[in-house]
């Protein structure tokens, strides 16, 4: 099969994903991605990656079939297995393009020289330190985009002894190309905050920065400077008000993958 070939058979297990309904479907995708990776890239990392998540989906519907997981989690971690698989191929297409050594009439691969990955979206983390575990565990969610090289977080738990922190803050926040806010009543309360974070990044819009405002907690936020901007989640529901925090920071996470495809194809 040539190059060209196997892009397109590539964009149709991406293009399946979105019609695929239940665990036995993303399952013959995943083996059919791994037969076609071995056939021609046996010792690659990516083939590897196959193999690796085609069991861990079998593992899954065992665990379904057997009672072991109830519906909520089971949709948690399908929903955590298709961002996996949604990295691993993007990290196929790239890896085929540079082993074939051409140059694929593709519109997700580069026209120009060698195939490289792209460098991540740098976003910037900016959240009140009494909801530092909230912002921990959303970390944990944005780990399939960090792993698929897709986002730089930072975060002032980077801030290093003998830095200055205002300093690497400032020089973060204009530097990234995603910001999100993670909205509580202490985030507003922080005059701290609201100098460093909330009034660069809203000056950093005219730049075309991206500013999300994630709505951890509930808040009254008429009247305030990012209002009137598209949040997450997207149902407009605070995540603390979730019955599983975890389905909340999801569709936190979702958001952010749309926002960074979105900025990905802008910059393309």
């Amino acid at each position: 099969m040539n190059p060209h070939a196997i892009l397109k058979q590539i964009d149709v297990f991406r293009d399946s994903i979105a019609t695929a309904s239940d665990n036995r479907q993303l399952s013959q995708l995943s083996e059919r991605l791994t037969a076609l990776l071995n056939a021609h890239f046996p010792d690659a990392s990516e083939t590897h990656s196959a193999i690796l998540l085609t069991s861990e989906m079998h593992d899954l519907k065992q665990r379904e079939m057997k009672g072991i997981i109830g519906a909520s989690e089971g949709r948690l971690a399908r929903n955590q297995w298709t961002d996996k698989f949604l990295n691993l191929l993007i990290a196929a297409k790239l890896m085929v393009a540079n082993e074939s050594g051409e140059n694929p009439k593709d519109p997700s691969i580069p026209q120009s020289g060698p195939v490289r990955a792209e460098a991540p979206l740098k976003l910037f983390l900016s959240y009140a330190e009494t909801d530092q575990e909230l912002k921990n565990r959303l970390d944990n969610h944005l780990t399939a985009l960090k792993r698929g090289n897709l986002i730089d977080v930072w975060s002032d738990e980077q801030v290093i002894a003998g830095q200055d922190w205002g300093q690497e803050a400032k020089n973060k926040i204009e530097d990234a190309d995603i910001v999100l806010l993670l909205v509580s009543a202490s985030f507003i309360a922080s005059e701290h905050i609201w100098k460093s974070a909330v009034e660069k990044a809203m000056a950093r819009r005219a730049e075309g920065v991206i500013v999300v405002p994630v709505a951890l907690k509930p808040v009254d936020g008429e009247g305030l400077p990012f209002a009137g901007l598209q949040g997450l989640p997207r149902s407009g529901k605070p995540v603390t008000s979730y019955d599983d925090l975890d389905l909340g920071l999801l569709e936190v996470a979702k958001g952010v993958r749309e926002v960074v495809e979105y900025v990905r194809q802008q910059k393309a």
